[in-house]
């Protein structure tokens, strides 16, 4: 029979990771909050100082690695947009962090430069997968990851349903 649900997801996830090196794994569509969860606010002026999160002003403040800053360049950012200077650090830091903005805010990139930072570039084997709700948006992850990494020893593929 056909499987169904979160089975057809993992094995569809095994057969994939089984033929690459890179898969970028951000959820997202869905993220499961609990009460022990801390939250980093990223920008609210009702919250206490040391629940939000600092602001970098400069991708060079990040302190991401000089092949990343380059495709970060190479990309042609020139500085952090208002929600890269807030997400970005804490995405490197390893934090879950829910990020919303409107359309061109860079959200992309944000979580792209966050993840491509963690990854270790002396594995070669699959480290991340982002899953997006729609094929389109699978692509352009895909675009910019690629572009981001230009500089980087990493493979990253996009992996869709079958076409019409």
């Amino acid at each position: 029979g056909r499987l169904v649900g979160p089975r057809k997801l993992f094995y569809f996830c095994s057969f994939v990771v089984r033929f690459c090196s890179l898969f970028v794994r951000i959820s997202l569509t869905m993220a499961t909050i609990t009460k022990d969860l801390e939250v980093t606010v990223l920008e609210n002026d009702d919250v206490p100082q040391e629940r939000r999160a600092t602001v970098t002003t400069s991708f060079d403040d990040l302190g991401l690695p000089t092949p990343l800053l380059r495709g970060v360049y190479g990309l042609g950012f020139e500085k952090p947009s208002a929600i890269q200077q807030r997400a970005i650090r804490p995405i490197m830091q390893g934090h879950d962090v829910i990020v919303q903005a409107q359309s061109g805010t860079g959200k992309t990139a944000t979580f792209s430069i966050g993840l491509l930072h963690r990854l270790n570039v002396a594995l070669d084997q699959c480290q991340a997968l982002v899953l997006a709700p729609t094929r389109e948006l699978a692509h352009q992850n895909h675009k910019v990851i690629s572009a981001l990494s230009s500089f980087l020893n990493i493979k990253c593929h996009v992996c869709v349903g079958a076409h019409e």
